[in-house]
């Protein structure tokens, strides 16, 4: 019995030794890998080492700088230039590209017409801030023109404020047809019911249709308008 019992005896002490040797040896690895690891990244993140993350790889995309590909929401300025003359349009953001390139198409085909026109000027209108307008000085406004979505409200205002203005409204991917009936509709039902006078107006009222992507009309990378009458529907 007593034998058993010192065999027993050994045999746990025994396992005891091999278990904190396993316990040592455990403790060793881990310590190795973690050394292995800080060594590893040492090396991915020196100067002369550095890789791109694999996600990446054969995803980087060039910026494209296609007029066409300009989102909404971005904010930038453009260069133009019409008839050697160079002007900067700002777009703001949530301002689409059409409208911005509009009033430089406005700009473009009238400026000959009417040498001093100039882009979104005060000219201390209470209620509107023009597109594009005549500021020469010393005169009635000779010229105001409209890029986009204009309520017939606004148009009678304009005709009736300004009435020696040449007053050109432009808009884009509509029929000719669908921008200028609304006014002339409402025009005529003013007219019979006796409620509107015009007869102090001298200036013409011109209606333009533009293709929807009116970027076609401007070089990509010299910012050049290339678009006259012509080209368009009146």
């Amino acid at each position: 019995m007593q034998g058993a019992l010192v065999l027993s005896l050994s045999l746990f002490l025994a396992i005891s030794s091999c278990g904190d040797g396993f316990a040592r040896f455990a403790s060793k690895i881990r310590n190795e890998s973690r050394k292995s690891d800080r060594q590893r990244h040492v090396l991915l993140t020196a100067p002369g080492n550095r890789v791109q993350s694999r996600r990446w790889n054969g995803g980087y995309k060039t910026a494209s700088k296609r007029l066409a590909d300009v989102p909404k929401k971005k904010k930038m300025k453009l260069d133009l230039v019409a008839n050697g003359v160079k002007k900067t349009l700002e777009k703001k953001r949530q301002e689409t590209l059409q409208h911005v390139l509009t009033k430089a198409v406005i700009w473009k085909l009238f400026m000959d017409e009417y040498p001093n026109l100039e882009i979104e000027v005060d000219i201390k209108d209470r209620d509107y801030l023009p597109d594009v307008v005549d500021v020469s000085e010393g005169k009635e406004i000779a010229f105001w023109g409209e890029a986009g979505r204009m309520k017939v409200h606004k148009a009678v205002d304009l005709m009736q404020r300004y009435p020696d203005a040449h007053i050109v409204h432009i808009r884009w991917g509509m029929n000719i047809t669908h921008i200028s009936q609304p006014l002339e509709d409402h025009l005529q039902s003013k007219f019979e019911s006796g409620e509107l006078d015009l007869s102090e107006r001298r200036g013409r009222f011109t209606f333009c249709s533009l293709p929807l992507d009116v970027w076609r009309f401007i070089d990509d990378e010299t910012g050049v308008i290339s678009v006259e009458k012509e080209d368009l529907e009146w």
